[in-house]
């Protein structure tokens, strides 16, 4: 888990060029403590820079940026099949100088090019240049950020905003079209950073810049699998089962390859509780399980629970009891940690956590994912239990206590109404404010752009919904920028190609069928037999009102009239528009920052 940072100008660098770049990289020291390099070719333009967080092969043999021959790469993530990619390139003939995955990396690429890609189980974002082509990749997930944004002058590339922004003095904007699907999601997409021109590379994509600086992208995988109904598993044989354990069992121990300690967060959930025993039971890997324990009531504290699983499984545990004054609300900043708005306050304990968790360890092992891989969210069983009012859209929206005749004047919410939006959910969950956001301005046309995909399946729709948006634009940063803040990498077995692959080809019906995750609930009893199911599933949220209690109601937002702005913010402690409070409030941060 590192920080990269580079660009490829039109022109000779100079030396202020170099140290510029030089000065930037160290504003992604927190990635990557353990080593600062950079590769420098003034002739062509080339600064290419790197932090290093040493995870496998700690020597110097695995610094970055790394070169062979005339290609370089700088990279930050982990490729966790390494081993196995190793072994096939040395059939060919391939001799190896380290025993890093950046070196398996470089030269698969060599070997392969872009069909290296399909080989990789890993998270990641690297630039590579080669030809004269700089080369951005990100993972299929996105579990690893990589923005970039092209001037006059050629291309710049960061692992964060931060260090463009503040280089090239990048102008905030939020047009009107941006802060309307900031307050129907709660973060942006790739395109809208908040700042002019900059890009965020969207999972599973491939950038290049040829010699003219003309960018070529491509999605060398999707998610958006069609698979047509009548193809889908609609039962479950033992083999099924056996299947989908089997590649979670892999991608565990593949997670836990490391040349330095780790840990395992150790919730009392379903996910957690599935790598722990798959850990004990099946691996029986020596990992040091860790939960924090939150004693000011902000957080769903688990410890106890948690504790008594671990002592079960045997495993080594910790419980840490946070200090409810090591995070003082009215300071913290989530513009701060994301570098961009984005309105997930997960962000706020899971940096508690991870700073807690950096004293033991450099590796962290985290059930994030296994909500959307095994359809666990809250929304899918509903979708699933109203299934039947679904084809019967008055009743359902009465249901819903949503005045119809809201839904009738325009084809986009019709397309709502019959399964097609991905902006459905939303609807539910913040319904009761619903009826004002459809009065922005635009609020029609931004709910059509994201009427895409041809499965008719509204359960699946959700599941893409999240895979593609909430979870590469708002869950993975929360987790991401965080942990990386304190410089710990964080890991996610349930993230895996192979793991979406099989269960996408299973009817969503059957995930659901005995309540939500009854896949993963069949396997964790193969491996923890006592686990005690009745306990309600927990978020690990932290409230709006412990945030928003320190704020100033904001003071002017792009497109939202001031009374309006008034009206958001005096029913702040309601539920429904405590979500849209939030959202003025880190647009007027990342506006008036």
């Amino acid at each position: 888990m590192c920080g990269i940072f580079g660009f490829h100008l039109n022109r000779r660098l100079s030396d202020i060029d170099v140290k510029n770049g030089k000065k930037y990289l160290d504003l992604l020291s927190h990635r990557g403590p353990d080593n600062t390099g950079f590769f420098v070719q003034k002739d062509i333009g080339l600064f290419i820079g790197h932090k290093r967080l040493s995870i496998i092969d700690v020597t110097d043999k695995s610094n970055q940026p790394m070169q062979i021959g005339d290609e370089t790469i700088a990279y930050n993530g982990e490729i966790y099949n390494y081993i196995e990619i190793k072994k096939e390139l040395m059939k060919s003939g391939e001799k190896f100088s380290s025993d890093g995955d950046t070196e398996i990396l470089l030269r698969s690429w060599k070997k392969w090019g872009i069909k290296s890609l399909d080989k990789l189980d890993g998270m990641y974002s690297f630039a590579l240049f080669s030809n004269n082509r700089i080369n951005l990749i990100t993972d299929p997930f996105g579990e690893k950020p990589l923005y970039y944004i092209k001037t006059n002058d050629g291309l710049y590339f960061s692992s964060e905003p931060k260090p463009l922004a503040d280089m090239l003095n990048l102008r905030k904007i939020m047009t009107n079209d941006q802060v309307l699907k900031f307050m129907i999601l709660g973060h942006l997409d790739h395109e809208d950073t908040g700042y002019e021109g900059l890009i965020k590379i969207p999972p599973a994509t491939h950038i290049s810049s040829d010699k003219n600086y003309k960018i070529i992208q491509n999605k060398y995988w999707k998610t958006e699998k069609v698979v047509k109904e009548s193809d889908l598993k609609k039962s479950l044989s033992n083999n099924d089962l056996d299947d989908i354990t089997n590649i979670l069992i892999d991608s565990i121990k593949f997670r836990l390859r490391s040349d330095v300690p780790k840990v395992l967060f150790l919730s009392s959930g379903v996910d957690s509780s599935l790598i722990a025993s798959i850990i004990s039971k099946e691996i029986k890997d020596d990992i040091l399980s860790l939960t924090v324990g939150f004693n000011n009531n902000s957080v769903n504290d688990e410890s106890k629970k948690s504790k008594s699983i671990a002592k079960t499984l045997n495993l080594q545990h910790i419980t840490i009891n946070s200090n409810e004054n090591t995070i003082d609300d009215r300071n913290i900043s989530l513009i701060d940690i994301y570098g961009e708005p984005i309105a997930n306050l997960t962000a706020i304990p899971s940096f508690q956590m991870s700073a807690i968790a950096r004293q033991y360890a450099k590796v962290a092992i985290s059930g994030i994912g296994g909500d959307e891989i095994f359809f666990g969210y809250n929304r899918y069983e509903n979708l699933y239990k109203w299934r039947a009012l679904l084809s019967v859209n008055k009743r359902f929206f009465n249901f819903l206590n949503i005045p119809i005749k809201l839904f009738k004047s325009n084809s986009a919410l019709s397309k709502i109404i019959n399964e097609d939006s991905r902006l459905f959910f939303h609807s539910i969950r913040n319904y009761r404010a619903w009826s004002w956001m459809k009065n922005l301005r635009n609020f029609h046309q931004t709910v059509d752009q994201f009427i895409e995909y041809d499965s008719k399946n509204l359960i699946s729709n959700a599941r893409l919904l999240d895979l593609n948006h909430t979870m590469p634009y708002s869950f993975i940063p929360a987790i991401e920028r965080s942990s990386m803040k304190a410089s710990l990498e964080v890991r996610t077995p349930f993230l895996s190609r192979k793991l979406f692959e099989k269960t996408t080809n299973i009817h969503p019906y059957l995930f659901l069928n005995n309540g939500s995750k009854s896949i993963q609930k069949i396997i964790l009893s193969r491996f923890f037999p006592d686990y005690d199911f009745s306990t309600p599933k927990q978020g690990f949220n932290y409230p709006i009102n412990s945030y928003l209690g320190g704020k100033k109601k904001p003071a002017n937002i792009p497109g939202i009239k001031d009374e309006e702005i008034n009206y958001i913010w005096e029913k702040k402690n309601e539920f429904s528009w405590d979500n849209l409070a939030l959202r003025i409030s880190i647009l007027d941060e990342f506006i008036s920052k």
